[in-house]
């Protein structure tokens, strides 16, 4: 669950907030390259907090066609300025939405309901492993703590 409240706490930041300080920053150019970036990322994470419910949102569909990058140079910059991979953050924030979700607004949808507006399609059975291995319990336990 750490990683859920950490990812909700990185969600609500900046992508400067993001910045891993431990990067060799001592001449200018390497700051205007980082800043670059960290825009980059910026951009990411709005396209993601945008279009998480959408199951067909990707790494190389929003490089390709939202930002006109190669998809493995934005995965790898990503992945600098985060500390961790796109899909690993998508799916983070998805289930930090689905928990959500399940707290303030709906305690009674049912899983496949889960599944399908929090960008896991028509995959019920991907879902509830992605959120356990995430939350540590299934959706339907994490349901009933919530009551």
């Amino acid at each position: 669950m750490n990683d859920l409240l950490q990812m909700e706490h990185m969600s609500q930041g900046s992508a400067y907030s993001l910045l891993d300080t431990s990067l060799p920053l001592s001449k200018e150019k390497n700051m205007e390259a980082v800043s670059r970036q960290s825009m980059i990322v910026y951009q990411l994470l709005e396209l993601v907090h945008r279009h998480y419910a959408d199951s067909d949102i990707s790494l190389n569909t929003i490089a390709r066609h939202r930002l006109y990058m190669n998809p493995d140079y934005l995965g790898k910059v990503f992945k600098r300025i985060t500390g961790i991979g796109f899909s690993q953050y998508l799916n983070q924030y998805r289930i930090q939405q689905a928990c959500s979700y399940m707290r303030h607004k709906d305690q009674d949808a049912k899983i496949f309901e889960l599944a399908e507006s929090f960008g896991f399609g028509r995959n019920p059975q991907y879902f509830s492993q992605v959120f356990k291995k995430w939350t540590g319990v299934t959706p339907s336990d994490y349901r009933s703590r919530a009551r």
